[in-house]
């Protein structure tokens, strides 16, 4: 799909940044956003969006485009050597785009490693990493790439949103949700969409105030995303995240 469907048309029609780092939570589809960039980039029918339908975004999407490198270690560590095989195509081609999935696996010496191709960026050259968390990166090397944070709020499933919505509702009428356990909550994933589709109920109340969340007062809907947001966080940084949902839950039941 093009840039469109994240609501950032036209965002690099007239320049690419050397250097980008992505960073959105584990349940955003960050290389297809990557690969969306790409398209926007390089299509000639549509500039800086992507049309789809072009033979350079199919072969972007397809992942075989002759002028994209993509580094995809899974959960392994990326070393030197990957960082190296980077430097070497960026050598062989004069226009190109690295994207580098999961960048947060990149040891200390490995970002040292790709410092030296962000300090002194070929012409022609892009990289873009790819990250959950901005601050796993070295501070030089944050300091040398434009930092774009992708909301998750734009790629939530309905069935999430609908029972985001059950939840909110229940929570806000009743004061403290007694039926935790029949959401059945099993894993982070699961929570981290519910926390997403709640997140994206109190921001569709904002935009849409008058009709959707007059019930409310603003300021305890900013209240309650900023309290959705430090969950989010919490269960990134290893809190477990049932004790982290109940947390929430007790804080804006109370």
């Amino acid at each position: 799909m093009s840039l469109s469907r994240w609501n950032q048309k036209k965002i690099f029609v007239d320049k690419l940044p050397h250097a980008i780092i992505v960073e959105a939570g584990p349940l955003v589809d960050k290389l297809s956003f990557a690969k969306d960039i790409v398209k926007a980039y390089v299509c000639k029918e549509k500039p800086g969006e992507g049309c789809d339908f072009c033979i350079d975004c199919r072969k972007v999407d397809d992942g075989n485009y002759e002028d994209m490198y993509i580094v995809d270690k899974g959960n392994d560590t990326i070393k030197k050597e990957d960082v190296e095989s980077i430097q070497e195509f960026i050598k062989r081609k004069a226009q190109n785009i690295c994207i580098i999935c999961n960048a947060d696996k990149l040891i200390v010496q490995s970002q040292n490693k790709l410092l030296k191709t962000l300090e002194e960026p070929s012409k022609g050259s892009h990289i873009i990493l790819l990250s959950e968390n901005v601050e796993n990166f070295l501070d030089t090397v944050k300091s040398r790439c434009v930092i774009f944070r992708l909301s998750s709020d734009e790629v939530v499933d309905e069935k999430d949103l609908s029972l985001a919505k059950q939840v909110i509702e229940a929570l806000l009428e009743d004061g403290y949700f007694h039926q935790i356990k029949t959401l059945g909550l099993k894993d982070k994933e699961e929570i981290l969409a519910l926390l997403d589709g709640m997140e994206k109920v109190f921001r569709d109340y904002l935009f849409d105030y008058e009709s959707q969340g007059r019930l409310y007062r603003k300021e305890d809907i900013f209240r309650y995303i900023k309290l959705i947001e430090e969950a989010k966080k919490d269960i990134r940084y290893n809190v477990n995240p049932i004790s982290a949902f109940k947390k929430l839950v007790l804080k804006i039941g109370g």
